[in-house]
């Protein structure tokens, strides 16, 4: 028998527990793909895809077995958690032992001409994830979950410029309470009505 380990993972959509046997993700002789790039490597907020079958554990969690494990992409730096400290909750931005708001957006601000490369590359990447993002709501679109007729690339740059906006308020000093404030907002808005535009209502 392998070694094998339990994890996490989530989405928008919810969470589910995976169960990883090192033997079956690395069938061959080289183990590094579990005892070095999973095991040491891998960190809160990277993304990663799975391959494998739904199962029941002894304990009545709902888990997938991993057969296939691939790395997507890499987190800048890894998540801090949600965390309480002196009375007080602190998340993602608003955290006190992290430089406030978003590295991405807050690097592309701020960088000069002497930077110019590193500034383009954070720009590809917010590029790339607001592709992705249209990406996922023209499934939605086409499952159902959004209505016919919504723009998939117009409600990416929306939900792009809400976070990329509240990435800049909280490195201004908005604390996690108005910040959430501004989340509840956009919620009650979405998602549009099919049909809707600025200055014609659906």
């Amino acid at each position: 028998m392998g070694k094998a380990s339990f994890a996490v993972i989530q989405d928008g959509s919810g969470k589910i527990q995976l169960y990883i046997k090192r033997d079956e993700i690395c069938p061959d002789e080289d183990k590094t793909l579990y005892d070095k790039v999973w095991k040491h490597l891998t960190d809160i907020g990277d993304i990663i895809g799975v391959k494998g079958y739904v199962f029941t554990t002894k304990t009545g969690e709902t888990s997938i077995h991993v057969h296939e494990l691939t790395f997507l992409a890499k987190a800048l730096r890894p998540l801090p958690v949600v965390k309480e400290k002196e009375g007080e909750t602190f998340d993602a931005v608003t955290d006190p032992d992290y430089p406030p708001g978003c590295l991405a957006v807050q690097g592309a601000l701020s960088c000069g001409d002497a930077a110019e490369s590193i500034k383009q590359e954070l720009m590809l990447r917010r590029a790339k994830g607001e592709e992705d993002l249209r990406k996922r709501f023209e499934r939605a679109i086409a499952e159902g979950d959004l209505p016919t007729g919504s723009d998939a690339a117009d409600l990416a740059r929306y939900i792009s410029a809400i976070l990329q906006g509240m990435a800049v308020q909280a490195a201004g000093g908005t604390n996690r309470e108005q910040l959430r404030k501004i989340a509840d907002v956009t919620l009650r808005t979405w998602p549009p009505p099919a049909g809707a535009t600025p200055d014609r209502p659906a």
